[in-house]
């Protein structure tokens, strides 16, 4: 029934419209309230356009909260009575139009629709997680805007417009009141001059300063978080100069640290991807890592005519590893326990006991096949020519994928019987 209810793109558009008219009632309505302006036909028009998408909402919130899918009724037991002893009256009082019938102060019940703002928002960042950052700082700012905005239009109700001015003047000098107020940075040159405007900019302030305090403490949070690659940089070159204050460490093995770490940020390569998948099912363990790989896999020829279910298999053992310039890879008499295929970057093969260059592999190409078969030392030398990007598979994990795809363990084969004749 009605299946474009559950599409997607409705509901993001539905819900955006929802926000904008709760934000703009949101602002308009105290400023309305205490800088009285037009009351005609298109003020009843918006009136009676408001109340019929409210109650529109108010209908589709009763029939979501009865669907298991819905992003904001989800994990929730017994859904629709849980909706009917919570939003849903604050939804109701928001559908009355009682502009139309009840004095002017009532309008205000509108804003009991604004709790939904934060419900929507929430699933936005969850949805959108690459854009997580940006929607939570937005909805920070939203609030502190609001917030000083009421606070404002609350001191134009107590000490009344001045005479002389106009509405929006009188608000301007209002909102910097609040503003400098709520900062605790107040400059004196607007000040409480009685009673009631004295206990107001106490409470104001009070109330301000945890408000601020809490919005100032999240945006930094928020700020923070922005770049996790960045955050994981700057914790490693802080743990490097720990080591070099405090240990003796040669300057070109710091510097070899440094550009490291500084190239796994540039590249966003600063954290483990497969500490991402350990938590996750087995299915959809397998899933993900095909899509995160599948990419760079395709760049390597021994994955062209593969299977997905080879990729994905594949996928869910290779083990990210950098190397920089002039890094050995392995030498020459080590015991190979795992095997290399080259996402980015060369590299150079040298001959045994020289260091004369016998091949340079480079992106798609893989080496150290040979310690899979074999089990015995390298053969040869393998050192970093640029920054290499690899994918490094073990011994153990080619096991497993040989015992389920033998067609794929026979090509690795062919390639290393092939490597170890040259």
């Amino acid at each position: 029934m009605y299946p474009f209810l559950h599409k997607r793109s409705f509901q993001k558009w539905w819900n955006s419209l929802i926000s904008v008219i709760t934000l703009s009632l949101a602002f308009y309505i105290p400023y309305h309230l205490v800088l009285p302006s037009f009351e005609g036909l298109f003020y009843l028009s918006a009136t009676l356009f408001v109340t019929i998408v409210f109650g529109i909402d108010l209908l589709l919130n009763i029939y979501y909260s009865q669907q298991e899918h819905h992003p904001l009724y989800t994990n929730r037991m017994d859904q629709l009575p849980f909706y009917f002893r919570s939003t849903f009256w604050f939804d109701l009082i928001a559908c009355i139009p009682f502009d139309l019938f009840a004095p002017p102060i009532w309008r205000i019940a509108r804003l009991a629709k604004i709790g939904k703002i934060s419900s929507i928002a929430e699933v936005w960042r969850l949805r959108k997680v690459s854009w997580a950052n940006e929607i939570g700082l937005f909805y920070m700012i939203m609030v502190m805007f609001l917030f000083t905005h009421w606070i404002s239009c609350g001191w134009l109700v107590i000490r009344r417009p001045a005479e002389g001015m106009g509405g929006f003047e009188n608000y301007i000098d209002a909102l910097y009141w609040s503003i400098t107020t709520v900062t605790t940075v107040g400059y004196g040159d607007i000040t409480p001059e009685n009673m009631i405007e004295k206990i107001y900019t106490i409470f104001t302030m009070i109330i301000g300063l945890g408000f601020y305090g809490f919005l100032i403490g999240n945006i930094a949070n928020l700020l923070s978080q922005k770049d996790p690659a960045r955050v994981h940089y700057l914790d490693n070159i802080e743990k490097l100069s720990v080591i070099v204050k405090y240990r003796s460490l040669p300057y070109h093995l710091q510097q070899r640290i440094y550009e490291y770490y500084t190239y796994k940020w540039q590249k966003r390569l600063g954290f483990d991807e497969n500490a991402f998948l350990a938590g996750l099912p087995y299915s959809l363990k397998k899933e993900v890592a095909f899509h995160l790989k599948y990419n760079l896999l395709q760049r390597i020829p021994l994955f062209h005519h593969a299977h997905q279910n080879v990729i994905e298999a594949i996928s869910l053992h290779l083990q990210p590893i950098v190397f920089t310039p002039g890094d050995h890879i392995f030498k020459k008499g080590e015991y190979g326990a795992e095997m290399f295929f080259i996402i980015s970057g060369k590299v150079k093969v040298l001959k045994p006991d020289t260091d004369t260059t016998l091949a340079i592999l480079t992106d798609g190409d893989c080496f150290g096949e040979i310690a899979l078969f074999r089990h015995k030392p390298r053969t040869a030398s393998v050192v970093a020519q640029t920054y290499c990007d690899l994918y490094s598979l073990s011994t153990t994990a080619f096991d497993i994928v040989a015992e389920q795809y033998p067609s794929f363990a026979k090509e690795i084969e062919k390639i290393a019987i092939q490597r170890e004749d040259e």
